[in-house]
């Protein structure tokens, strides 16, 4: 499991989403993380059926597209995702970001 720092900079700034060729498995991925605070590479895996590797690659994909971030590292936890208003207009979503409650984790 590797680490990664937060994204910087003001989201989708000198982000190149052409680049990132979001592709269906994207989409599903950008949908099911608009309904959730917090998603972890296991829950994308078993989203995709797919193993850790190609989660974690899709996942690492979307995040420097600015379509996601990374969310925050809670205590001895995986590391998490957030979809970012970028990725929701991707997907043509009229919903807000999601908000994360610390205290309820």
């Amino acid at each position: 499991m590797s680490d990664h720092p937060p994204a910087s900079g003001p989201e989708g700034r000198g982000l190149d989403v052409e680049r990132c060729r979001v592709s269906d498995s994207d989409r599903a991925i950008l949908s099911y993380m608009a309904c959730h605070s917090l998603v972890r590479v296991s829950q994308v895996q078993t989203l995709l059926e797919v193993q850790e590797p190609a989660a974690r690659e899709r996942l690492d994909a979307l995040a420097a597209a600015g379509l996601i971030r990374y969310g925050p590292r809670l205590r001895r936890q995986q590391v998490s995702y957030q979809v970012t208003a970028l990725g929701l207009r991707e997907i043509g979503s009229e919903l807000s970001v999601p908000r994360v409650d610390l205290r309820r984790y």
